[in-house]
Order: C-alpha cells, then sequence, then structure tokens
C-alpha cells in the first residue's frame, strides 16, 4: 500500500493528549470516503467525531500510559507520570502548541489549529488513523509524490521519530510498518538507550516484582503494550499467578526480527510463580507485532 500524505490541522481543547496520540483535522474532510484510502484500507473508515476530527496514533512507537482503559470494567489505569508527560509535552511542542491550560489531564485552553500533516495508509481496528506527524504544510513536491519513501529525511523529520530519538517512547513495530522504515527507527531506538531519559528508569527486561496494582501504575516503567496486558489481568484477578494463562488465550502474534521466529507474546513474556517477578525477555526494538 502507498502512504497518503493528507495535510490539515491538530486540536487539543477538551482532550487529553498523550505522546502518542493527537485529534487531527484534514483540510479536505471527505478524505476517508474517497480514493484511495477507501481503495487501500479495505473500506475501513476511521472514527470521525462530530468536529471532523479523527485520532492518530503515531506509528512505531509507543508512549507511557497517561489514561488507559482497556475495557468498559476496568478503573482508568497510568503508567509512571515522569516520561508519560514528558513525551506528551514533547510531542505538543513540536506541533506547535505553546499556549496551553490545564484542568488535570483535560486541556481546558490551548493554541488550537496547528497546521500540520500526517502521512499514512491505514487505520487500527479502534478507527485511530495510523501515520507519521509533521507540523507544518507539506511541501508542493511530498504532495504529488506517489512513491513515498519513509526513510531518511521524511522520516527523521517526524515527531513520530523525534520522540523516539529523544529516548522519551517506547519503539513499538508492527508487520504493517516498512522494513526500511523500521530499520531506521531500530537504529534510532538502539541509539536513544545511550540518552537515558525514559531508558534510564526502563524495567521491561529485568525482573518485576508485582505484589499489587500500584507496582504496575507507579513503580516500574516498562514498554506500554506489557503494562496494558499486566494492568488488564491483575485488575480482574487481583496478582498474575494465572498471567501466561491470560497471555496464551489472547495471543499478541509478533515477530523476533533478530531471528524471524514467529512467536505469541506469551512466549517471550516470563513470569517466575515462586519470586512473583514478571519480565519480557526481548528488547522492545527487536520485536514486530501483527497487525489486527
Amino acid at each position: 500500500m502507498s502512504y497518503l500524505v493528507i495535510p490539515g490541522k491538530f486540536w487539543i481543547t477538551g482532550k487529553q493528549p498523550d505522546g502518542d496520540t493527537v485529534a487531527f483535522e484534514p483540510h479536505d474532510t471527505m478524505i476517508w470516503t474517497q480514493d484511495p484510502w477507501l481503495v487501500q484500507n479495505g473500506r475501513r473508515l476511521p472514527r470521525i467525531n462530530n468536529e471532523n476530527q479523527v485520532d492518530i496514533r503515531f506509528d512505531a512507537i509507543d508512549a507511557l500510559e497517561i489514561h488507559y482503559k482497556g475495557q468498559n470494567w476496568l478503573l482508568e489505569y497510568a503508567q509512571p507520570s515522569t516520561y508519560a508527560f514528558a513525551a506528551r509535552d514533547f510531542m505538543l511542542t513540536q506541533l506547535g502548541f505553546n499556549s496551553i491550560e490545564w484542568n488535570g489531564l483535560t486541556v481546558r485552553k490551548a493554541n488550537d489549529g496547528q497546521l500540520g500533516y500526517i502521512i499514512t495508509k491505514s487505520a487500527d481496528i479502534y478507527g485511530r488513523v495510523v501515520g507519521f506527524v509533521y507540523a507544518g504544510e507539506p511541501s508542493s513536491g511530498l504532495l504529488a509524490d506517489n512513491g513515498i519513501s519513509m526513510t531518511g529525511a521524511l522520516l527523521h523529520d517526524s515527531v513520530n521519530y523525534k520522540l523516539l530519538s529523544s529516548a522519551l517512547v517506547y519503539p513499538t513495530f508492527y508487520t504493517s510498518l516498512e522494513v526500511a522504515t523500521r530499520n531506521e527507527m531500530n537504529a534510532a531506538a538502539i541509539s536513544a538507550r545511550s540518552a537515558g531519559n525514559l531508558w534510564s528508569v526502563d524495567c521491561t527486561n529485568t525482573p518485576m516484582a508485582v505484589a499489587t496494582i500500584g507496582d504496575l501504575t507507579g513503580k516500574y516503567a516498562m514498554m506500554p503494550k506489557l503494562f496494558r496486558r499486566l494492568v488488564t489481568h491483575f485488575s480482574q484477578n487481583g496478582n498474575l499467578s494465572s498471567f501466561h494463562e491470560f497471555l496464551s488465550a489472547n495471543p499478541d502474534p509478533v515477530v523476533d526480527i533478530t531471528n524471524a521466529d514467529y512467536e505469541t507474546l506469551a512466549k517471550i513474556v516470563f513470569y517466575d510463580k515462586t519470586k512473583k517477578t514478571v519480565q519480557l525477555q526481548q528488547k522492545p526494538e527487536n520485536l514486530s507485532f501483527v497487525e489486527k
């Protein structure tokens, strides 16, 4: 599938933005119902609100959760806030939001309608448009380009890449991501480890003792995908004793890009029932999840 360049505006007032999601209104509000979007997305439409806005999920990255509610019966959970807020604030600054009034997690007032554009080729099963995000107006040459390669300067100028290379978010790849793009994002993630920031507190690959849900929300910074699975299971069961069975019953297919092995998340997450510790046994940048 080819990428589409879609210019528009970003909006945050009345919303609770996080480090990897932002509301976007395309200049052409009918883009989602026209070709080539319909053709290349199998007629999967994004979820559009009453203001013609869609949520953009930043491709190839995942920020610490500020407000996760995966099921209707779940309470809302968050990960340690320092780098969750750092990623959010960095993203908003990159997009030109420099006058924000907050009411808790909600934006009460902001210099809304910042010009920007996205480069995208798909929407996910939750109705979010998946893409690379940019401030400002796209060049006329970029708008006319039917063979966009998400590599080099174009990739490096994206807010996605800047967040990752600044060590503020986790790499989270899906098999829909082109290999050349993934390789560059992978290299950025590896380099970012030496920059500290989020990686200085990351516990994804170390044994994490989890006795209470507060250990998950306040003690350990970890890959958000792992956090979401852990907090969902813990909130339902009160412990992690059957976490492996939960993962097996709800498989997340994943490819280990270091050896091309096809696995599920259950096979690379280890829960020690004696010590009550859990850890991911592969680095996040070495995984590519199968897009649902």
